[in-house]
């Protein structure tokens, strides 16, 4: 059989008069309430940041839209400005250039 401990009064410390489980509770509760007070602070930063972040990327994806269309008229205008007709129009008149004769023309075929 194990001999059971006994602890008596006369073999534990020396009390001091301040109880240290009222301690830690003092300090655990305020503790615990700026934990709650910083976590609270955090969630509403962190929801505020993905606002801001949401209204930017709408922002970005109205100023792509924007810019495609504007890519999509400015090939529009490109193709319309290559036009072969248009070159020789704008040779003829501008230019004082004028096609020449088929006997003129020498084919080097190779």
């Amino acid at each position: 059989m194990i001999p059971a401990f006994r602890y008596s009064s006369e073999r534990a410390l020396p009390r001091s008069g301040v109880d240290i489980f009222s301690l830690r509770l003092n300090f655990t509760i305020p503790l615990i309430l700026l934990a709650v007070l910083l976590s609270a602070l955090s969630v509403i930063y962190a929801s505020n940041e993905t606002r801001n972040l949401n209204a930017d990327i709408q922002r970005v994806k109205n100023d792509r839209a924007t810019l495609h269309v504007e890519w999509e008229q400015l090939v529009l205008e490109k193709s319309a400005l290559m036009q072969q007709s248009r070159i020789q129009r704008y040779a003829e008149s501008h230019l004082d250039m004028v096609a020449p004769d088929e006997r003129a023309v020498v084919d080097i075929a190779g």
